[in-house]
């Protein structure tokens, strides 16, 4: 039979030292994704305008314009709320509201990704409308679930974090 005993003063201080370090490193790539992602935002913004923005409004211009500027949403934001501290004289209901802005940026992110993909299988499939129906209604029940949880989470008092 085994006991465990409590840990020692040196083995927390290993385990925080550990920790804070894949923290940094984590945020240091995290970071770098980020530059990565703008500089082929720049790079790119000539080829959108001239492709994309002549187009009538429909539903692929909307979830393409939708995924790429959400994700330059969060970034903005996600450098208030970042793998980094922050010096900036905010209060915390102020962070807290910085960081809801930032996660729902995320959802449209995620979400928007995932029409557009199932966009593209619907017309791969021929565009009838029982296929618009088996790829759609659990897109739609998800999002669902996951709004009204959210909805909950924050009613409820259960803190801020809505995406990792």
């Amino acid at each position: 039979m085994s006991t465990t005993s409590e840990p020692t003063t040196e083995e927390i201080r290993e385990w925080v030292m550990h920790f804070t370090s894949s923290a940094t490193v984590l945020g240091y790539i995290q970071m770098a994704s980020y530059a990565t992602y703008l500089s082929y935002y720049f790079e790119t913004i000539d080829d959108e305008v001239s492709s994309i923005w002549p187009e009538p409004w429909r539903l692929g211009k909307i979830l393409f314009l939708m995924t790429r500027y959400s994700v330059i949403g969060r970034i903005f934001f996600e450098f208030f709320n970042g793998p980094f501290p922050s010096e900036l004289p905010i209060s915390l209901k102020s962070c807290e509201v910085l960081n809801i802005i930032g996660n729902v940026f995320g959802i449209i992110q995620v979400y928007s990704a995932v029409a557009s993909v199932l966009l593209c299988l619907y017309a791969l499939l021929g565009a009838k409308k029982k296929w618009l129906w088996v790829i759609f209604v659990p897109y739609f029940c998800s999002l669902t679930v996951n709004i009204v949880g959210i909805t909950f989470h924050f009613t409820s008092g259960g803190g801020t974090s809505i995406m990792a």
